[in-house]
C-alpha cells in the first residue's frame, strides 16, 4: 500500500468518482481538506430501494422512462414489483445496457461493439441525455447520503457544492470524443456549469488505470519487482479492460513507487452479461414448447444472481432455483422449482468470455516491453469463481503470480478512480495510435513521389508551387509518453489578409494503418480519420506580422507557429505557440471533437411494424394505385384494413421485384416463375427508386425522433450522405448501374459525378463476411486456411470464400478472396413456392382449394421456421376449430403434413447450397476449414442441420452467429464501408478486348482465317478480325489497387475521329486458359445468336460485351501528325492504354497516353447496355 500525501489545495473540496457501469454502477467520494491525508470513502451504500448495503454497494444501471421521456424509476427502484407493474400498464420504456452506445467507432473496437446488439435507447433520447439522467441520479444519491451522514451536513455541503471534482471512469478503448460526450452529459445533468471552469472540474480515467490504483492499495507492490510488469484485468458486466504496467522505484531512495504503461491497454466485450446472455439462449432452446418456455427470462435472471457466481466445477451439476415446490418436469430436469444443468453446459456459457480474456492477456504479454510476472483480477465479474479458476490455470502454467484483492473487487473502478485523482501513480502511458496533421510542401520535380502527384500541386499564399496531401507525424504509435511531455511540430501559414491569421484551426488526424512511417495520405486514404480539431486565438501573434511580397508582386502575411500536444495524460490537451521578439508566446487551444457517431448499425422503427429490435426488417412490398402512385409500403402493406382497400380500389401489389433485375445467366424457368409482374407503366428501376424513397423517409423519421436536434443533424449532412447498396454476388456492373439510376430517380443523389460518388456497392457475400467478423469469426480461422460465408436469403444464396491475412493485432486483420463468389437462386421463397405447389395439388377439388395462398402464407411465417425433423409430422395452423377434414388431415384449423413432405420443399434449395459449397471448396486457393451461415434463411434449423451434416464429416467447422443473422447484409454493408477488411478479390470471368490483327501469311492460324481478311480503310493494311486480347484472366486474385493495362492503337482518316476513344470490354465465359480467337468455341446455350461486333465476328455467349469504356482523348490528339498509308492516303494513329481496376466492388477505368515522354491520364466512363 502506498503512502498518500496530505492534500495540498488551498480550500476544502469534495471529490466524487462515478463508475457508470454497463450492468451496475457505483460511487466513491473523498473529502479534501488542506493539510489532511484524504481518505477514500466507498461506503455510499444507501441507494433508494436497494436490498444489499455495504462498502461494495452498487446498483443496477437501469432507468424507466414514461411516454413523455420523463425518468420514472432508476437503479434498484426499477426492479420493484410495483414499478414493473406500473411500467407494464403505462407503457414505460426500460433502458439498460445504454453505456456501450457511447463507444468509439474505430476498426477493431467497433467490430466487437456492433456484434453485441445492445438494447435500444428510449425514443427521442440520445446516449448523452441518458448518461445525463443517470449521472443526475448518482449525484442526488451521493448528496442525500452525505446530508444524512455528515455532522453539520448542510454547512459542509454549502462549502463544497460549487467546487466538487468529478472523476468519471470509462473503458480502455474510449477516446477523446467519448470523453467530450461524457463531459456534455455532466453539464446536462447539472453537475458542472457549461463553462471552461466547470469543464475543468470533470476528469477522466480509464477503467484499467483506475483498477491499477485500486490494486496498489490492496497489496499489488508485493507481487512485482522493479522492471517487471503486472497485468490488471478489470472484468466488468459489459467490458473486460486489460492493462499492463511496470513498477519504477524513485531514484531518490524513497519508498514511493510509480508505474508506467508497457503495452497499449485493450478492451473486449466479454463481460459477465454475455455469460448470462448465453445462458438465456440455451434456456430458450431447452424450454421451447414446454410450459416453462415463458419462464426462460426469469430463470436466466436467477442464474445471473446466484448460479453464475457460485459455479466452480465443470464435472458437477449446477442448479438454478427459480420456482416453488410444484414446479416439476423430470424430462427437463426440473424438480421442486430447481433446474438442473450439467457442469459442462454452464461452463460453455463462460467459455467465449474466458477465451477472449486469455487471448488479450497473451497479446499484452507479447506487446509488453517488460516481463510480466504478476496479474490482478478485479471488477464485478472477478467474483466468479469459475472465471478466477480458469485464469488461474492459465497463469500458473506461465509461472505468473495471480490473485484478486480480497475486498470489494466490484468497487475497484470507483475507488481506484478517486485514488488516481489523489495519487497519480502512473507516470507514463503508451500511445495507441499515430497522431499528426495534413500538410503541404514545396513541389520538388527531382523527387519521384512529388512527380507522381503533380496533379495535386497548387500555388501557395507565398507564390510557391506546393504539393498537398502530406502527413506530418506529431506522435508515433507505441511510444512511451511521460505525463508532462510535449509533442510539438513547427508549421507556418501564409494568407493574403492579416485577419485570416487572427485564429488558427487545425484538424488533428489519427493514422490507423500499419505503416511505420506514413507520409502520403492518398496511399491509404481511409486510414486518416480526423480525431479532433485544435483551435486557438492568434490575434496577439498576428499583430507583429509584417507585409511580405511574392515574386509576382502580390502581398501576403506569414505566421510561423507550433502545435503542442500533451498526450501523456488521460485526456488530450493542446496549445499553440509562436515566437515574438525572440520570446516564445503560447495560447491555450480548444479541442473540439465531432458529434457522437451514429454510423454503427441501429434498429429502425418502420411504420406499422410489430417487432422492432436489432434485427428489425420489413417486408419488401408496395401497393400502387391506378395512377402509379405508391399508397403503402413495408409493414403497412400487410395491414388488414389496407388489404381490403387494395381489393376495393384495384391497387397493384408489388413484391419480389428485385428478381426483375436478374443478370442474363439467371434467366431460368424457375426464377421466371418466381417473379411477380411489375405495376403497369413501371420499370424495375422506378420500383427500386420508390422503395428507396420509403427506406430513406423511414430513416430520416427515426433520426428526427430519436436524436436530440435530429432535424439539425440531418440538415447539417444534407447533400453529403453516403449510401451503401448491397446486391447478390451474381450481379455485375449492369445491375449496379441500374441501382445507381434508381437512387437518382429516388432523389437520394443528384445525377452528376459528385452525386454518383456517394453511391457505393458491396456484394451480399462480402457484406456478410464483415458481419461475421463482428460476430466472432476470427477464432474460427487458422493461418493459411479459408473461411466460407454462406448468405442464405429470401431469393438468393450468396457463397464467398476468404482467407485471413495475419497481423499482430485483430485491429489490423484483413482478408482476401480465394475463390470467385457464386450466387444461386435457392433462397427461402423457393421453399414456400414448392410448398404452395404441393398444397395446390393436395387441396384441389376440396373446400380448401381457395385457401391455398393463405395456408402457404401461414406455412411461410411459422411452419417453415420451426421445421426440424423429417421423421416427425409438421403442422400448419391456418384456421379455426371448425376447420376439420380428416381426409385431408385437417383438424381444428391445422393441416398435418408428413415430415418427408416438408423436407421435399427444402430439398432443391439444400442440394443447390451443398453443391455450391463443394464447388467453392474445390476452387478455393487455400484449404477451407470453417463455414459461417447467415441471412434470414440461416435461422431455419432444418437447413442448418442438413448443411452441418454434409460438411462436418469433412472436418470443417460450421456455425452461425447467435444474433440477428437476418440483418447480416445491412449491418455488414456499414462495416464494409467503415472497416474495409477485404483487400483482394477473385475474377469471376475473363475480361479482354476484341482486336483486328495484321494478317501474317506465315502464321497457320491466320491462314486458316484468310477468308475473313479485309483491307483497312485508314492505312491500307490487310487485317484479320476475330482476335481476342486478354486483360484479366478468370480466377486471378486481384488486389484493390492493382491496375490492368493494355496498349492499343487506333488509326483514322480524320483527326477528329480520334477525339473520343470507345472500347468494348468483352467477358469471356469459356473454359480456355488462354483464349486468342473468338471463333474457336461454339456457343453452347444459344447457338443461333451470333452478333456482328463492328467488323469482327464474336460468339455471343462465349464473348459478350460486358461494358464499354469511353474517354475524351482530345488532349492526346493535339500532338498527332498525319501519316501516309500503303494506299497513299493520309491517316492519324493514336497509341493509348486502357487501365482497368477490377479488384474493387465496382469496376473503374482510365485511359492513358504518352505526350512528350510523360504519361498522361484521362478519366474514363464505363457504360453498360441495359440488356447486358
Amino acid at each position: 500500500m502506498t503512502t498518500r500525501k496530505p492534500y495540498a489545495g488551498s480550500r476544502r473540496k469534495l471529490g466524487f468518482a462515478f463508475d457508470l457501469g454497463t450492468t451496475y454502477s457505483g460511487i466513491s467520494y473523498s473529502v479534501l481538506d488542506p493539510g489532511s491525508v484524504p481518505e477514500i470513502k466507498g461506503e455510499n451504500t444507501r441507494f433508494p430501494e436497494q436490498e444489499h448495503v455495504g462498502s461494495d454497494a452498487k446498483i443496477p444501471t437501469i432507468l424507466y422512462y414514461d411516454k413523455t421521456g420523463t425518468v420514472r424509476a432508476v437503479g434498484a427502484e426499477a426492479l420493484k414489483e410495483s414499478v414493473l407493474e406500473q411500467a407494464d400498464e403505462e407503457g414505460w420504456f426500460k433502458c439498460s445496457g445504454f453505456k456501450l452506445h457511447l463507444r468509439p467507432n474505430i476498426q477493431g473496437f467497433a467490430i466487437q461493439a456492433r456484434s453485441t446488439n445492445f438494447p435500444p435507447l428510449p425514443p427521442g433520447k440520445d446516449v448523452v441525455s441518458v448518461f445525463a439522467d443517470f449521472f443526475k441520479y448518482l449525484f442526488e444519491c451521493a448528496k442525500t447520503y452525505i446530508l444524512e451522514t455528515h455532522p453539520s451536513a448542510t454547512t459542509f455541503w454549502s462549502s463544497v457544492e460549487d467546487s466538487i471534482e468529478f472523476i468519471l471512469s470509462h473503458p480502455n478503448g474510449w477516446e477523446g470524443r467519448d470523453q467530450a460526450n461524457m463531459r456534455r452529459a455532466a453539464v446536462l445533468a447539472g453537475l458542472v456549469p457549461n463553462e471552461v471552469a466547470g469543464g475543468e472540474r470533470v476528469h477522466f480515467v480509464t477503467e484499467g488505470e483506475a483498477s491499477l490504483h485500486f490494486c496498489i492499495h490492496h497489496g499489488l507492490s508485493s507481487f512485482i519487482k522493479d522492471q517487471e510488469a503486472v497485468i490488471i484485468i478489470d472484468a466488468g458486466g459489459g467490458t473486460v479492460d486489460i492493462s499492463t504496467y511496470t513498477c519504477v522505484s524513485d531514484k531518490d531512495g524513497s519508498q514511493a513507487q510509480t508505474f508506467k504503461e508497457v503495452a497499449a491497454p485493450q478492451c473486449n466485450f466479454a463481460g459477465s452479461m454475455f455469460v448470462t446472455r448465453r445462458a438465456k439462449a440455451f434456456l430458450d432452446v431447452k424450454l421451447k414448447r414446454t410450459k416453462f418456455a415463458k419462464e426462460a427470462e426469469h430463470i436466466a435472471e436467477c442464474f445471473d444472481k446466484t448460479t453464475k457466481l457460485r459455479f466452480k466445477v465443470a464435472d458437477e451439476p449446477a442448479y438454478i432455483h427459480f420456482g416453488g415446490m410444484r414446479d416439476k418436469d423430470p424430462k427437463l430436469n426440473i424438480n421442486m422449482g430447481k433446474l438442473k444443468l450439467t457442469g459442462a453446459e454452464v461452463a460453455s456459457f463462460f467459455e467465449p468470455s474466458v477465451s477472449s480474456i486469455i487471448k488479450v492477456v497473451d497479446e499484452q504479454r507479447f506487446a509488453s516491453t517488460s516481463t510480466v510476472s504478476a496479474a490482478f483480477l478485479v471488477g464485478g465479474f472477478a467474483a466468479s469463481n469459475w472465471l478466477f479458476s480458469k485464469l488461474q490455470e492459465h497463469f500458473k502454467a506461465l509461472n505468473i503470480a495471480f490473485s484478486r484483492p480480497d475486498s470489494h473487487v466490484n468497487k475497484a473502478v470507483a475507488d481506484g478512480a478517486l485514488s488516481f485523482h489523489l495519487d497519480r501513480a502512473v507516470s507514463e502511458r503508451i500511445s495507441k495510435y499515430n497522431y499528426g496533421i495534413r500538410s503541404f510542401t514545396a513541389y520538388d520535380a527531382s523527387i519521384p513521389e512529388h512527380v507522381e502527384r503533380k496533379d495535386k500541386t497548387f500555388m501557395s499564399g507565398a507564390g510557391v508551387l506546393s504539393l498537398d496531401g502530406q502527413y506530418s507525424v506529431i506522435l508515433p504509435k507505441g511510444e512511451s509518453i511521460a505525463e508532462t511531455k510535449e509533442f510539438r511540430r513547427p508549421y507556418f501559414r501564409k494568407e493574403h489578409k492579416l485577419s485570416d491569421l487572427a485564429s488558427i484551426s487545425q484538424d488533428i488526424l489519427c493514422y490507423r494503418g500499419i505503416r511505420k512511417d506514413p507520409r502520403w495520405m492518398d496511399v491509404e486514404i481511409d486510414n486518416y480519420p480526423v480525431l479532433c480539431n485544435v483551435t486557438a486565438d492568434t490575434q496577439e501573434a498576428a499583430r507583429s506580422l509584417v507585409l511580405q511580397r511574392r515574386p509576382d508582386g502580390k502581398s501576403y502575411f506569414s505566421l510561423s507557429f507550433s502545435i503542442i500536444l500533451l498526450l501523456g495524460q488521460t485526456e488530450m490537451k493542446a496549445q499553440i505557440a509562436w515566437v515574438e521578439n525572440g520570446v516564445e508566446k503560447r495560447s491555450p487551444a480548444r479541442i473540439v471533437y465531432g458529434p457522437l457517431s451514429s454510423s454503427i448499425p441501429i434498429s429502425l422503427r418502420f411504420p406499422a411494424q410489430e417487432n422492432a429490435g436489432g434485427d428489425a426488417k420489413i417486408p419488401t412490398i408496395m401497393y400502387y394505385d391506378k395512377f402509379g402512385e405508391v399508397v403503402a409500403a413495408g409493414a403497412e402493406a400487410l395491414d388488414e384494413s389496407l388489404v381490403r382497400s387494395a381489393e376495393d380500389e384495384g391497387w397493384i401489389k408489388c413484391s419480389r421485384f428485385k428478381l426483375h433485375m436478374l443478370p442474363k445467366w439467371a434467366d431460368t424457368k424457375e426464377t421466371n416463375e418466381a417473379i411477380a409482374p411489375l405495376p403497369p407503366g413501371k420499370d424495375v428501376v422506378e420500383v427500386f427508386g420508390d422503395f428507396y424513397v420509403y427506406l430513406v423517409e423511414c430513416t430520416m423519421s427515426f433520426i428526427q425522433e430519436s436524436h436530440q436536434n435530429g432535424a439539425d443533424l440531418l440538415l447539417s449532412v444534407k447533400g453529403d450522405i453516403e449510401f451503401i447498396l448491397s446486391h447478390p454476388n451474381g450481379w455485375e456492373g449492369a445491375q449496379q448501374q441500374q441501382l445507381r439510376r434508381a437512387a437518382i430517380y429516388a432523389g437520394l443523389i443528384p445525377d452528376n459525378d459528385k452525386g454518383h460518388e456517394r453511391i457505393h456497392f458491396v456484394t451480399e457475400g462480402e457484406a456478410s463476411l464483415h458481419f461475421c467478423i463482428e460476430h466472432g469469426l476470427f477464432p474460427y480461422i487458422k493461418d493459411g486456411e479459408g473461411v466460407m460465408i454462406v448468405d442464405a436469403g429470401g431469393g438468393t444464396i450468396d457463397i464467398s470464400t476468404y482467407s485471413g491475412i495475419s497481423s499482430s493485432t485483430t485491429v489490423d486483420h484483413s482478408f482476401e478472396e480465394i475463390a470467385a463468389p457464386t450466387c444461386a437462386f435457392s433462397g427461402s421463397i423457393f421453399v414456400t413456392r414448392h410448398a404452395q405447389s404441393f398444397l395446390k395439388n393436395k387441396l384441389e377439388g376440396s373446400p380448401y382449394a381457395q385457401e391455398v395462398d393463405l395456408i402457404a402464407e401461414c406455412f411461410d411465417k411459422t411452419t417453415k421456421h420451426r421445421f426440424r425433423n423429417a421423421n416427425e409430422p409438421a403442422y400448419i395452423k391456418f384456421g379455426m376449430m371448425k376447420d376439420t377434414d380428416t381426409k385431408l388431415d385437417i383438424r381444428s384449423g391445422q393441416l398435418r403434413l408428413s415430415g418427408s413432405d416438408v423436407a421435399s420443399f427444402f430439398e432443391p434449395s439444400v442440394s443447390s447450397i451443398i453443391t455450391e459449397i463443394d464447388d467453392q471448396r474445390s476452387k478455393a486457393k487455400k484449404l477451407v476449414s470453417s463455414v459461417f451461415l447467415v441471412g434470414g434463411f440461416a435461422a431455419n434449423d432444418y437447413l442448418f442441420s442438413k448443411i452441418r451434416r454434409h460438411i462436418e464429416p469433412a472436418g470443417l467447422s460450421f456455425s452461425r452467429p447467435d444474433s440477428h443473422v437476418n440483418k447480416a447484409v445491412a449491418d455488414g454493408s456499414i462495416s464494409f464501408c467503415l472497416d474495409h477488411f477485404v483487400t483482394s478479390r477473385v475474377a469471376k470471368y475473363g475480361y479482354g478486348v476484341a482486336v483486328r490483327k495484321q494478317f501474317d501469311p506465315t502464321d497457320v492460324e491466320h491462314q486458316q482465317r484468310r477468308s475473313k481478311t479485309f483491307i483497312s480503310d485508314s492505312d491500307g493494311e490487310l487485317k484479320l478480325p476475330g482476335g481476342y486480347d486478354t486483360i484479366l484472366a478468370k480466377g486471378v486474385q486481384v488486389s484493390e489497387d492493382k491496375e490492368f493495362r493494355r496498349s492499343y492503337h487506333i488509326k483514322a482518316k480524320h483527326l477528329s475521329d480520334l477525339n473520343t476513344v470507345k472500347q468494348d470490354i468483352l467477358c469471356y465465359y469459356g473454359s480456355k486458359s488462354d483464349p486468342t480467337w473468338t471463333d474457336t468455341e461454339r456457343a453452347f446455350l444459344l447457338p443461333h445468336k451470333i452478333q456482328r461486333h463492328r467488323d469482327m465476328y464474336i460468339q455471343a455467349d462465349m464473348y459478350s460485351t460486358h461494358f464499354t469504356v469511353t474517354a475524351d482523348t482530345r488532349k492526346a490528339t493535339k500532338a498527332l501528325v498525319p501519316q501516309q498509308g500503303r494506299n497513299g492516303k493520309t491517316f492519324f494513329s493514336l497509341n493509348f492504354e486502357i487501365i482497368i481496376l477490377f479488384g474493387r466492388t465496382e469496376i473503374k477505368a482510365q485511359v492513358c497516353w504518352i505526350e512528350n515522354g510523360v504519361e498522361k491520364r484521362g478519366p474514363a466512363c464505363i457504360l453498360y447496355d441495359k440488356d447486358t
